[in-house]
């Protein structure tokens, strides 16, 4: 199981809660990982237990922090004249460099060079939406402070007015799109090569 696909059944989190209890109302990793061991515990399944396989999901789980971590600056025009000979071009915002997106609905998610991805209005709008929900999952947290719940709902509010509606894939000409309707339809090797990824 990766963490990706991970979810918890309410008698999981009646399990973990009551081992926290029992513990003076603190857990470690190791003792979390001990408790589910053996085969028989409500939580087993939550844990790979196949050395190999875990090794494998945890050297995916780096090169995702890897990737994430991939940064640089966005270049941007900063208008200083009307006619615009004297704008100057400056580094004005720190982005991720890769953002895992579709770049097509019959292809799984993959990192792609963040400026291709703006580029393209169906990756564009996937970019917004992943990092909107980050936002309201980020913001969850300060629901642990009670005196910070009313920030919480004026924050909330906020993001809350942005609505994503995803474009169908083969709306524009930018590059990766499909073509349109009535166009040829590319083969997925062809479309691959079209899409110019870079993670």
């Amino acid at each position: 199981m990766t963490t990706e696909s991970l979810r918890t059944t309410p008698e999981q989190r009646t399990y973990i809660r009551k081992l926290i209890e029992k513990r003076g109302n603190s857990i470690t990793s190791e003792q979390l990982v001990m408790a589910a061991e053996p085969g028989d515990s409500p939580i087993h399944d939550l844990f790979t237990w196949n050395n190999r396989r875990a090794a494998h999901l945890y050297r995916l789980r780096q090169a995702a922090r890897i990737l994430r971590s991939y940064t640089g600056w966005l270049p941007t025009v900063v208008k200083t004249s009307p006619g615009g000979k004297d704008d100057v071009l400056v580094a004005a915002n720190k982005i991720p460099l890769a953002v895992k997106v579709r770049t097509s609905p019959d292809e799984d998610p993959k990192w792609v060079g963040t400026a291709n991805a703006l580029e393209n209005e169906y990756m564009k709008q996937q970019v917004i939406s992943d990092r909107l929900r980050r936002i309201k999952q980020a913001l969850q947290q300060l629901l642990v402070v009670p005196e910070l719940e009313d920030l919480y709902q004026q924050l909330t509010t906020v993001i809350n007015r942005y609505k994503v509606v995803i474009a169908p894939y083969g709306v524009g000409t930018e590059k990766g799109v499909a073509p349109k309707k009535g166009e040829k339809t590319p083969k997925k090797s062809e479309r691959k090569e079209q899409d110019h990824v870079r993670a």
